[in-house]
């Protein structure tokens, strides 16, 4: 497989991934079983598959809603990582609506995301 055949076969299982449910079986089979999940404006990090997948079963019970606008993938040097750029709309289980930024930094290996690193803020 050349690196570009890479490349495109990585961004169709991250387009995948990131329009799956956060607990979803789809994420459960891209998740890598030790993959690590870092949050550094929170300072927090979820490590292995399933304390990742748990923290997405959390955060789904907060939301009635969450709508994904403007994603754009950005392919880094190496074929296994890019950076991940989108907007959500989210509404909240009180139906407060709030709408953010997202910037990942993904890398893959073997078909599986090893390690997502989010940023994230409130648009004003």
């Amino acid at each position: 497989m050349t690196v570009d055949e890479l490349r495109q076969k990585n961004q169709e299982i991250l387009d995948r991934f990131i329009h799956a449910g956060s607990a979803s079986e789809e994420r459960r089979a891209i998740w890598a079983e030790d993959a690590v999940f870092e949050l550094p404006l929170q300072g927090k990090v979820f490590r292995g598959r399933e304390a990742i997948l748990q923290r997405g079963r959390d955060m789904s019970k907060q939301l009635r809603r969450f709508t994904l606008t403007n994603l754009t993938f950005f392919p880094l040097l190496d074929p296994n990582m890019f950076l991940v750029t989108h907007g959500s709309e989210e509404e909240d289980v009180n139906g407060v609506v709030t709408k953010d930024r997202f910037a990942h930094i993904f890398t893959l290996k073997d078909g599986r995301v090893v390690r997502r690193v989010e940023f994230h803020s409130r648009k004003d």
